[in-house]
């Protein structure tokens, strides 16, 4: 089997604009690395999270620990599936609106956006169309890389 040397250009990008983690399923993986980066900044921080419910979300603890202990960190847990025993801010898919709210006036933010490609094209457009700048909006992909655009 061969290797190859890690590759990639998804970094936090190290400023004091807000910083919005927009995740789907195991994409919130990576973001839990920022989110431990930036906990003790100070710098304020949306955590969106998509999940089935909460039976499959990853990390929820460990997100929830940090946003006790640090009031700059705002969670929202965004369930398509809901049981009866989870407790979601939100139910169905994300939407323009519900990103909206999370977001500053000015729209000067970091957006890093991770999941399926499915998920990744709906976040893709809805930073776009609410105006966060191109620039600002980060994401990868966990294989090849394609097009969210096409």
């Amino acid at each position: 089997m061969k290797l190859r040397a890690p590759s990639g250009d998804f970094t936090l990008r190290k400023n004091t604009k807000p910083l919005i983690l927009l995740t789907g399923g195991v994409g919130i993986t990576p973001a839990i690395s920022m989110l431990n980066t930036e906990a003790g900044s100070g710098r304020d921080i949306r955590f969106i999270h998509a999940a089935i419910n909460s039976d499959v979300h990853a990390f929820k603890h460990h997100v929830d620990q940090l946003a006790s202990t640090h009031d700059h960190i705002k969670p929202l847990y965004v369930y398509s599936q809901p049981e009866q025993h989870c407790q979601p801010h939100a139910t169905g898919f994300i939407d323009t609106s519900l990103i909206a709210e999370q977001l500053p006036a000015d729209r000067d933010v970091e957006f890093y956006l991770l999941g399926p490609t499915g998920f990744m094209k709906a976040a893709l457009a809805i930073a776009t169309s609410l105006g966060v700048p191109a620039s600002q909006i980060h994401y990868e992909f966990f294989g090849p890389a394609e097009s969210l655009t096409a």
